[in-house]
Formats: C-alpha cells, sequence, structure tokens
C-alpha cells in the first residue's frame, strides 16, 4: 500500500505565450482557408453553376496555389526567416483573397 502524501503529482507543462499565440494564429489561418475555400465555391458556382465541374475548378486552383506556394517557398526557406516568410504569405493571400471577387466579376463574360 502507497502512503497518500508520498504520491507525485502530475507534471504540468507551460506553454509560452508567444507558441500559444502562434498555434491561435496558425488555427485561425487554417479556418480562414476553409472560409475561403467555401466562399470561392459559392461566388464561381454563381457563375458556372452548381456543378461537379464548378467545385473542380475551385479544388483545382485551391491545391495549385498551395503547390506553386510550397514550390516558391522551398526556394526562400534559407533566405528568409519562417515566421516572417510566413506572415508575408498570410498577408499576400489576404490580398489576392481580396482580389477575387473583383477578378471574378471582370471575368463574367469569359465564364458565360
Amino acid at each position: 500500500m502507497t502512503d497518500p502524501d508520498r504520491l507525485e503529482r502530475p507534471r504540468v507543462v507551460r506553454v509560452p505565450l508567444a507558441r500559444r499565440a502562434a498555434f491561435g494564429l496558425f488555427f485561425a489561418s487554417g479556418a480562414a482557408a476553409l472560409i475561403y475555400e467555401v466562399s470561392w465555391s459559392r461566388q464561381i458556382g454563381l457563375r458556372l453553376g452548381q456543378t461537379v465541374q464548378a467545385a473542380g475548378v475551385v479544388l483545382a486552383a485551391y491545391f495549385a496555389g498551395l503547390a506553386i506556394g510550397s514550390a516558391v517557398a522551398a526556394r526562400l526557406t534559407r533566405a528568409v526567416r519562417p515566421l516572417v516568410g510566413y506572415g508575408a504569405c498570410e498577408l499576400l493571400v489576404a490580398a489576392w483573397a481580396a482580389l477575387v471577387p473583383t477578378l471574378l466579376e471582370l471575368s463574367g463574360g469569359l465564364m458565360a
């Protein structure tokens, strides 16, 4: 039988505030990416109809952007600090997301 006073307390792991903030930002970034995808699916669906082809266009564009971003990032990893590069990529994505509705409006004649 063990003495209750001799039992060890569970070890509490303290995560630094900066790391918790980074995890929160990564989570918010992923949530924003899902929102972008749904928004773009609806916008393109209004142009092309709610079809499998419209969903395919959105997914193809989304994954092409991921592939291009990965290829560019692979070349820049040694030249840029990781968090600075990540922040720059997030700003670029935000700018692109702001432009997509305008680009879709301008390309309305092409999609018709």
